[in-house]
């Protein structure tokens, strides 16, 4: 027997559960595409948000005159240093003068005992009497005899007297000449001897040879001096005016002239520049530093400078022209000679730029690559600026 299928029958009863099953499923796809599509839009709406601008303050590079100048390392030397010594031998009767005290031309610092030449210049006083009185003494012989002698003279010319007569008087004459020209000169010896005593009880007394300061006194009263080899009783310096001496490159030297003025820098002193003026020049140059020394005379009436003292020497060459920018303004990793800064340009946005430096003057950095004049520059939150950024730039 043969079946036939029933068609309807086969649809009627296809399993319902399967159908629900199939619209679950497309039901859950049209909520899969929609949740994506919002994804996307909000991704979209996100990036197409203004990012905030780093706000920052910026300066123009500017154009500043500066002083072309040289500071170097220097040493204070006095004016005069003078060690004394005895010009006599003798036992030091008294010092009136300690270690650091001013002292002035002309004041006694140092009394040696002169007891032994005084004696010696009374001696020398009593001899110059005795040849005085021998010089008046002979001197009035020989006005004597020389009166006698050109009447003879005369005579004789004459042929009034005799010959024996003539060499008795002239025998005289000459005999008084030379006693006469012998007291003279023992009349010079003898002032000579006094005036060598005189000297030596002068020499007693030590006295300041210039204006200036004890810097070491050497020996102490009762001590014996000697003249040969000399005995170092005192050290003396003058300390107004001072020398500065510096070395300087033979670039600079060449620049530097006699009296320009200089300007010392002590660190004994901060803030105090004393202005001096350039007095000496050397006329060599060191070869294997190639520097040469220059000297600097600075007043000193106070005493306040003194050899020793740490001191640089400051001199100006003119002037010269220079791009700046404030100092603050420098990236990290600044040298004299190199550092960087944030350029803007015409849209605010900051470009990184190397620069070559000569140096600092006045809290401003001097430029002299990587920058234009009237370009301008972040001077205030550049650390907080990428390069490349775009930045907000406030008044």
């Amino acid at each position: 027997m043969i079946r036939t299928l029933d068609s309807t029958r086969d649809v009627t009863t296809f399993p319902c559960w399967l159908i629900r099953g199939a619209c679950r499923v497309r039901l859950i796809l049209a909520l899969l595409v929609m949740c994506m599509g919002a994804t996307a839009c909000r991704e979209q709406e996100i990036g197409q948000a203004p990012a905030t601008l780093v706000a920052v303050r910026a300066g123009q590079v500017e154009e500043i005159t500066v002083p072309r100048e040289i500071v170097v390392p220097a040493e204070i030397e006095p004016e005069s240093k003078v060690l004394l010594a005895p010009e006599v031998s003798g036992m030091i009767k008294e010092i009136r003068v300690r270690e650091g005290d001013r002292i002035t031309r002309g004041e006694p610092l140092i009394l040696i005992d002169d007891r032994d030449h005084r004696n010696s210049l009374a001696q020398a006083e009593a001899g110059l009497a005795a040849a005085q009185a021998q010089v008046a003494s002979a001197e009035q012989t020989y006005n004597v005899v020389r009166t006698q002698f050109e009447r003879m003279e005369k005579l004789w010319e004459s042929k009034s007297i005799s010959e024996a007569a003539y060499d008795e008087v002239r025998a005289r004459h000459e005999q008084a000449r030379s006693g006469h020209l012998s007291a003279q000169a023992q009349l010079k010896a003898a002032r000579a001897q006094l005036a060598t005593v005189q000297s030596m009880v002068e020499d007693c007394v030590i006295t300041a040879p210039f204006d200036g300061y004890v810097a070491a006194r050497l020996e102490n009263p009762g001590a014996v001096v000697q003249t040969m080899p000399p005995t170092s009783l005192m050290l003396v310096v003058q300390l107004d005016p001072v020398r500065i001496k510096a070395s300087v490159p033979e670039q600079i030297l060449t620049g530097i002239s006699l009296g320009m003025p200089a300007e010392v820098l002590l660190d004994a002193l901060p803030g105090d520049v004393s202005v001096g003026e350039i007095a000496a020049i050397s006329p060599l140059v060191d070869p294997a530093s190639r520097n040469g020394t220059v000297e600097v005379r600075l007043a000193n009436p106070e005493g306040k400078i003194r050899p020793g003292m740490a001191a640089r020497v400051r001199i100006t060459l003119g002037e010269r022209a220079y791009l700046s920018v404030p100092r603050s303004c420098l990236l990290s990793g600044v040298s004299d000679r190199e550092g960087q800064v944030f350029a803007l340009d015409s849209s605010n946005r900051a470009q990184r730029r190397q620069l070559k430096l000569a140096g600092f003057y006045e809290e401003k950095a001097l430029v002299t690559d990587g920058l234009l004049a009237g370009e301008r520059v972040v001077i205030r939150g550049m650390h907080a600026v990428a390069d490349g950024a775009e930045v907000r730039v406030e008044e």
